[in-house]
């Protein structure tokens, strides 16, 4: 199972994407023995120029505010709305809610939820105080009991990701333990389906502010593609153990970057068994003198072909390939193939409005939760960015925060509305013509992601 995902709803205006690819995954795509990544929450404000910008900040939920993470959201009034001039390969009924009723209850007003939808379970955290998340978990839509789950960090969520055997990884950002020499650390830990701990709470050191930041869950493993400022980026995995227990591997570094010589940005992160690769941004994409480097097991490798490219929309192993759909400026998103040495394996070919993807991306979705309050809607795309059909509404006046996953063919949205003590928590199913069983994607953390977040 593979997941993709930015995240949060209300305090802006693009949230998340959450992408379907190959076996049963979150975020836009996920389904398949072979996946990666560009999708279950990949940051993208309005088209593919700002989803480059929105990309390079991590997870609104996750890093509040974004500060010192990239560019901040532009002011309210000057937020582009969604772009309406991509070609759409759906109808505009081509995505619709089933009937939604609230789920649970909380004794707080959360800023930011995360959703996971395992084999069997959905939960949904929500932040109590500084050091304990609220779970709620179900297998089916009957109202639910949060459950208290003491959590570092628990006021900053990252995201959640299902793993294999119904358990789920929550990822939170807060103050290191005082014998870290840094300030700042990731920390991880590992709930059963009935919200249970598992394992003790992992943290992992930040060298720096954190740019960007990718997750993606493939079996029992969670792997998270981060890049700082003034350092290099880094490639970590989480092995969940079969008796419990949470292990963490630096699985690759990339080169360190001086301040003066621009930042990192991860732009592409696909796993599959045996096999990882991510792609990496060193500079500024409008630098003549920045790159892209494809890291693998096979080292490292520069990739000129990507150097004007503004944000990698889908990214796969396929048939022992490295697959890739990138977006670029005036241009439509180009199919490329590339081998684990970075050596192109075919030509690039452009995807043509209103025509199917070629394999491993004909069917593949992502879904996105834009807008605030009345107006949050979920805009479903393809494996090339394009819209599927129209942004589907569910906001309220009440919203406070919600967040996207992935279930199967379809899309889980989790709310969390205001009430005078505390919030109700809405599940709700968005279905959608010709989408895949899933797929295996990788969630892009920025400060518009698949989560909606409140103010």
């Amino acid at each position: 199972m593979g997941v993709e995902r930015p995240s949060a709803l209300v305090g802006a205006d693009v949230t998340a994407w959450s992408v379907a690819g190959t076996s049963g995954v979150v975020d836009v795509g996920r389904s398949g023995a072979q996946g990666g990544d560009a999708g279950r929450r990949t940051v993208r404000p309005t088209g593919r120029v700002l989803g480059r910008v929105l990309l390079g900040c991590v997870t609104a939920a996750s890093i509040a505010g974004c500060s010192g993470t990239g560019a901040p959201p532009p002011p309210a009034g000057d937020r582009p709305a969604l772009p309406t001039d991509a070609p759409s390969r759906g109808l505009a009924a081509a995505c619709v809610f089933e009937p939604a009723s609230p789920w649970g209850h909380v004794p707080v007003a959360p800023t930011a939820v995360a959703v996971a939808a395992a084999q069997t379970a959905t939960m949904v955290i929500a932040a109590r105080d500084s050091d304990h998340l609220l779970a709620l978990v179900s297998r089916g839509f009957a109202e639910v009991v949060p459950a208290v789950v003491p959590m570092p960090g628990s006021d900053s969520i990252v995201g959640l990701e299902a793993v294999e055997d119904d358990r789920f990884v929550a990822l939170t950002r807060g103050a290191c333990p005082a014998s870290s020499p840094h300030p700042r650390c990731l920390f991880a830990r590992v709930l059963d389906a009935r919200a249970h701990v598992l394992s003790d709470a992992v943290s992992i050191a930040l060298p720096g502010e954190l740019r960007s930041l990718r997750v993606l869950a493939v079996g029992a493993s969670v792997w998270i593609g981060r890049a700082h400022h003034g350092e290099g980026a880094m490639l970590d995995r989480l092995d969940v153990g079969v008796e419990a227990g949470l292990a963490h591997t630096v699985v690759s570094e990339g080169a360190a970057r001086p301040e003066d010589e621009g930042p990192s940005e991860v732009l592409g992160l696909a796993v599959t068994a045996g096999s990882w690769a991510w792609l990496v941004r060193d500079g500024a994409a409008e630098d003549a003198r920045s790159r892209v480097v494809l890291h693998t097991q096979a080292g490292a490798h520069p990739i000129e072909a990507l150097h004007d490219a503004l944000v990698v929309e889908s990214m796969q192993w396929s048939a022992g390939t490295i697959a890739l759909i990138a977006a670029f400026e005036f241009s439509r998103p180009l199919v490329m193939r590339f081998g684990a040495d970075g050596r192109p394996r075919s030509a690039p070919t452009e995807s043509l409005p209103g025509s199917a993807l070629p394999s491993p991306f004909t069917e593949r979705r992502s879904a996105a939760l834009v807008g605030r309050g009345r107006e949050a809607a979920v805009a479903v795309r393809d494996g090339a960015g394009d819209a599927v059909g129209e942004p589907t509404g569910f906001g309220a006046d009440d919203l406070l925060a919600a967040d996207v996953a992935r279930r199967g063919p379809s899309f889980v949205i989790a709310s969390a509305h205001r009430r005078p003590e505390g919030a109700d928590v809405r599940l709700q199913v968005l279905r959608c013509r010709d989408a895949g069983p899933g797929g295996q994607s990788s969630r892009s953390r920025g400060s518009s992601s698949a989560r909606l977040q409140g103010r």
